[in-house]
């Protein structure tokens, strides 16, 4: 069994924790699509999904190895980051055209009505946000990949 200095436990135990940031995301989406529609809640679900994709992001810059699970982390972080900007994009022209999309009281429900998906639908695409959060998790392989 190998045992690890100090300084490689520690970047051991971050990476444990960047992990988790896809699962963070999924939660901040879940979350703002239940805000009211309003500028408020519009850019604090903007700087919660930011600040989560550059905590994975410079995940990636830290490990100096390049393995495996910050890659997916980091992966996993800007595919969720994008389908939350996709949703605020939404909900801005709802908020700076009212009435756009009918009368709307959520900041997801822009998202959902021009979409067509309806709330069955959003259900569906926040649970397939949730199975790509879990990949890093499920799947936490340390080893380096070949050729690098």
């Amino acid at each position: 069994m190998r045992r690890c200095t100090r300084r490689l436990c520690t970047i051991q135990r971050r990476l444990n924790y960047v992990r988790l940031v896809p699962v963070a995301m999924v939660g901040v989406l879940g979350v703002g699509w239940a805000l009211p529609l309003g500028w408020p809640a519009w850019i604090a679900t903007l700087a919660s999904l930011i600040t989560l994709a550059i905590l994975a992001l410079r995940a990636v810059k830290r490990d100096s190895g390049k393995t495996a699970p910050v890659e997916r982390t980091a992966l996993a972080a800007g595919c969720l980051a994008s389908v939350g900007l996709i949703e605020l994009g939404y909900a801005a022209f709802a908020l700076i055209e009212p009435g756009a999309f009918a009368p709307v009281r959520r900041l997801g429900y822009p998202f959902l009505v021009a979409t067509g998906l309806r709330l069955p639908g959003g259900l569906c695409v926040l649970l397939l946000c949730a199975l790509v959060s879990l990949i890093p998790v499920l799947f936490p392989e340390d080893e380096m990949r070949p050729g690098r």
